[in-house]
C-alpha cells in the first residue's frame, strides 16, 4: 500500500468527497505509473529463475496489467465521462463532487484479487529492486501529475477543475493497462499487443529496458541513481544471469 508518514492509507476510499478525491487521485496515478513504466517494473523483477514463472500457473503474466474489478472500473469511466474538457459550470462540479462523495468506503472485488499489490517478484528475490523501481516510478508520475495541474492553474483554471481535467486525461490515457480477463490466454497476448503493451520473456532483453529513456527519466531524473550507478546495476544483473545460465548448463 501507499501511506503517509502519519499512517493514512492513500489507497482507501474516504468518507467524504475530499477523502475520495485523494483516493482517486492516487489510484489513477498508479494506473498511469504502471502503464508508462511497464518495462522498468518488469526489469526490476526479471531473473533467470523468475523468467520460468512469468506467464505460468499462478505466476503473473509477462504482460503487465492492472485488475481493478468492475466497480472501480465503472467509477473511473463515469468520472471521465462527466468531466468536461471545456470550462465546467458550478452545477457540473457540484454533481461530480457529490458522486465522488458517494463512493463506498470499502471497495473490494468479489474475487481474491482485491488488494493493491505487485504480484511479480520471485519468491527468493530481494524485493529491494522492485521497491526502488515502483516507488521511483510513482514519485515521478505524481510529480508529472502536479506539473500538469500547476500549468493549468497558471493559465487561470481553478484548482478543482484543473485536478478534474488532468484526472480525466490520466484515466483515458492509462486505459490500456486495465484488464480483467484471462491474462494467460493467447487472445490476451494479441489484445495486449494491439493496446501497445509489451510482452518480454527473455531476461537480457527485459533487463536492457533499464536504459530506456522512460526508465532513465525515472531513476536518474528522480535522483535515485546517477548514470554510472544505473549502468553498473544493469551490468551486475546481466552478469548474474550469465552465471546462472552457465551453472545450469554444466
Amino acid at each position: 500500500s501507499l501511506c503517509t508518514d502519519t499512517g493514512i492509507n492513500l489507497f482507501a476510499p474516504g468518507k467524504n468527497p475530499k477523502g475520495n478525491m485523494l483516493f482517486l487521485t492516487f489510484l489513477v496515478n498508479v494506473l498511469m505509473m504502471v502503464y508508462k513504466n511497464q518495462n522498468l517494473l518488469r526489469a526490476s523483477i526479471m531473473s533467470a529463475g523468475n523468467s520460468h514463472r512469468l506467464g505460468a500457473n499462478e505466476a503473473p503474466p509477462a504482460i503487465l496489467s492492472i485488475f481493478l474489478g468492475k466497480q472501480l472500473s465503472s467509477i473511473l469511466d463515469e468520472i471521465a465521462r462527466q468531466i468536461s474538457s471545456s470550462k465546467m459550470t458550478s452545477e457540473e462540479k457540484t454533481t461530480l463532487k457529490l458522486g465522488i462523495g458517494r463512493i463506498p468506503e470499502i471497495l473490494l472485488d468479489t474475487t481474491d484479487r482485491n488488494r493493491f499489490e505487485f504480484r511479480a517478484a520471485g519468491s527468493s528475490a530481494n524485493c529491494a529492486a522492485a521497491m526502488i523501481a515502483i516507488n521511483a516510478a510513482m514519485a515521478n508520475q505524481l510529480n508529472e501529475f502536479k506539473v500538469s495541474i500547476d500549468k493549468l492553474m497558471e493559465e487561470g483554471v481553478g484548482k478543482d477543475e484543473a485536478i478534474f481535467r488532468i484526472m480525466k486525461e490520466t484515466i483515458i490515457a492509462s486505459e490500456p493497462i486495465r484488464f480483467e480477463g484471462d491474462g494467460y490466454s493467447e487472445q490476451w497476448k494479441q489484445e495486449a499487443a494491439r493496446r501497445g503493451l509489451t510482452n518480454i520473456c527473455h531476461v537480457p532483453e527485459a533487463l536492457m529496458h533499464y536504459m530506456d529513456n522512460q526508465s532513465r527519466s525515472v531513476l536518474i531524473g528522480e535522483r535515485i541513481f546517477n548514470e554510472t550507478e544505473l549502468a553498473c546495476r544493469l551490468e551486475v544483473e546481466l552478469e548474474k544471469y550469465t552465471m546462472k545460465v552457465q551453472i545450469e548448463s554444466r
